[in-house]
């Protein structure tokens, strides 16, 4: 019984000092030894929803909510002038029609603060 006690701490220490030296070896090599962040402050912003056409655009039409707020770091969100929706296609269906499509942002560090959907109407 002793012997084994011997041998499973004899090995359980060797366990340990080898984990010991690997994270001294992790440690040794971190690079780069320097990391620096920039903190921007946060902007929130409306911006129209302008829509987007698959082909042929509509003479008359109307966009539901006409504004949609965003928000992120205030460098990228003063450069955008709009938000987008998923392109209309009215070659599959007459007129009038209704168009439930997705808005979004181009910029990957700004995002839409509400449900990124829009109704488009089209009357002619």
């Amino acid at each position: 019984m002793n012997r084994a006690l011997s041998l499973l701490c004899h090995n359980f220490g060797w366990k340990l000092l080898s984990l010991a030296i690997a994270v001294a070896i992790w440690v040794l090599v971190v690079i780069p030894q320097e990391v620096l962040l920039e903190f921007e402050p946060v902007r929130v912003k409306s911006v129209p929803i302008q829509v987007r056409w698959a082909g042929e655009s509509a003479q008359k039409f109307r966009v539901r909510p006409e504004v949609i707020s965003i928000t992120g770091p205030s460098s990228h969100v003063v450069r955008v002038n709009a938000a987008v929706t998923d392109p209309v296609d009215l070659s599959k269906g007459g007129t009038p029609a209704v168009f439930r499509v997705n808005v979004f942002v181009e910029d990957p560090y700004v995002r839409i603060q509400s449900a990124p959907r829009a109704t488009v109407e089209v009357t002619k």
